[in-house]
C-alpha cells in the first residue's frame, strides 16, 4: 500500500490588524526617541543601539532564507561588508560624498555581490549550502586582509579631508550628523519590515513556503526552485548590504574584523533566532539586544562569546521561538493562575538538561566503543 502524499502547508505571517498597528506605531516611536532615551542611561551606549540596528537588516535577511527555504546562511557578514567597504572605497578612492549616493550605492553592490555568490549556492540543501556561504564568506575576509586597495587589516577611513559625508552638499555638525542618521536608518527600517512582510504574504513567498517545505514536491509541480531560491537570496544580501552601508556611514571608519570575520555571520543568525525568526520584528529586537550584549560583556570579559554562548544554549532551551515568538498574553495568564508555574518550568528545563547530558554520554561511550 503506497504511502499517502505530503501536505505542503503555507502558514501566513499574519494579517496587520488595528491593535497589531497600534504596536507598530508605539514601537516606532520608541525608535524614534532612541537617541534621547539612551542619553538618559548611561550604561548604555548610543553606538550599541544603532550598530543594532544596522545589524538588523542583515538578521531580517537572515530570517527570510530561514523562515521560508529553511536555508541557514554563514556568509551574510559578506553583504554587510560589502556595503560597508563601498561606502568607504567611493569615499576614499573617488571622493564622492553624499550620503544618500553612498548609501544607494552601497546596497546594490552589496546586492551584487549576493547576486554573484548566489549562482553558486542557490541548488544547494542543508549543510551543503551553509558550507559553501561560509566559504564565500571566508574567501572575501582572506582577500580584504591581503588587500592594499583597501588597506589590509586597518581599513578605510569615511572622511575626506577631515569631513564626514555631506547632506546635499552640506556637512552637518556630528550632533545632528548621527541624529539625522539615525531617523533615516528607523524610517529605512520601517520599511525593509513592511516590504519583508509584503514579500511572506505574495504568491513569491508562498512560493518560497512550499520549496522550504519539499523541494522536490515544489518542483514536481512546476515551479523552478533555484530561480526562487536565487532571487530570495539576493533580497537577503541586498537587506544586509544596506545594513552594512548605514553601518559605515556612522563609524565612519571600516576594518575587516568587526564586519567581516565568520563570527559575524554566526551572530547575525543568532540574532534571528534570539528574536524570533519566524516573526517580522523579531530579528531587529534580537539585533539590538545582542549588540549591545557584546558590547557591554566585551568592556566586562574577555571571554564575552562565552556569555553569548551560554545566551544561545539557554534560548533554544527555554524559547525555542524567541523573544517575539512568545505569547505573552497566555504566559501572564498561566502564571496568574498559578504563580508555581515558574519553578515547575524550571525543573523541568533541569531535568531536560540532565537528561540530555546522560545521553550524551552514553553516545559517547557507543562511539568509542567504552565498556
Amino acid at each position: 500500500m503506497s504511502k499517502p502524499a505530503k501536505t505542503i502547508t503555507l502558514p501566513r505571517l499574519g494579517d496587520i490588524r488595528i491593535g497589531q498597528t497600534i504596536g507598530l506605531l508605539i514601537i516606532v516611536a520608541i525608535a524614534m526617541a532612541l537617541p534621547f532615551i539612551v542619553g538618559m542611561i548611561p550604561v548604555v551606549p548610543y553606538r550599541s543601539v544603532f550598530s543594532g540596528l544596522a545589524f538588523g537588516f542583515a538578521a531580517l535577511g537572515v530570517a527570510m532564507l530561514l523562515r521560508h527555504l529553511h536555508l541557514v546562511s554563514f556568509g551574510h557578514a559578506a553583504f554587510f561588508a560589502t556595503g560597508a567597504y563601498t561606502v568607504a572605497v567611493l569615499i576614499n578612492h573617488f571622493e564622492i560624498t553624499n550620503l544618500f549616493l553612498l548609501l544607494i550605492i552601497g546596497t546594490v553592490i552589496g546586492g551584487v555581490m549576493a547576486m554573484i555568490i548566489g549562482l553558486f549556492v542557490k541548488s544547494h540543501l542543508a549543510i551543503f549550502f551553509s558550507l559553501l556561504t561560509l566559504a564565500f564568506n571566508q574567501v572575501l575576509y582572506a582577500l580584504v586582509v591581503n588587500s592594499e586597495f583597501l588597506n589590509y587589516t586597518d581599513g578605510l577611513t569615511l572622511r575626506v579631508g577631515g569631513q564626514r559625508p555631506d547632506l546635499f552638499g552640506v556637512v552637518p555638525t556630528l550632533e545632528f550628523y548621527n541624529l539625522f542618521l539615525h531617523y533615516f536608518a528607523v524610517i529605512l527600517l520601517a520599511v525593509g519590515l513592511y516590504l519583508m512582510w509584503r514579500i511572506g504574504n505574495s504568491p513569491f513567498g508562498r512560493t518560497l513556503y512550499a520549496i522550504g517545505q519539499d523541494r522536490t514536491r515544489a518542483e514536481f509541480i512546476g515551479i523552478n526552485a533555484e530561480r526562487y531560491v536565487f532571487i530570495a537570496f539576493v533580497i537577503s544580501g541586498t537587506y544586509a548590504g544596506l545594513g552594512g552601508s548605514l553601518w559605515a556611514l556612522y563609524e565612519l571608519h571600516v576594518q575587516p574584523e568587526p564586519i567581516l570575520h565568520v563570527f559575524r555571520s554566526g551572530e547575525m543568525l543568532f540574532m534571528a533566532i534570539l528574536g524570533g525568526f519566524e516573526t517580522i520584528l523579531g530579528p531587529v529586537i534580537g539585533s539590538v539586544i545582542l549588540g549591545y550584549l557584546l558590547d557591554a560583556m566585551h568592556v566586562q570579559t574577555t571571554y564575552y562569546h562565552a556569555v553569548t554562548g551560554f545566551l544561545l544554549i539557554a534560548v533554544v532551551f527555554l524559547l525555542p521561538r524567541g523573544i517575539m515568538g512568545i505569547d505573552f498574553e497566555q504566559k501572564f495568564a498561566a502564571f496568574r493562575d498559578d504563580p508555581t508555574v515558574v519553578v515547575r518550568r524550571l525543573a523541568e528545563f533541569g531535568r531536560v538538561m540532565v537528561s540530555k547530558a546522560k545521553n550524551s554520554k552514553q553516545e559517547i561511550q557507543q562511539l568509542l566503543r567504552w565498556k
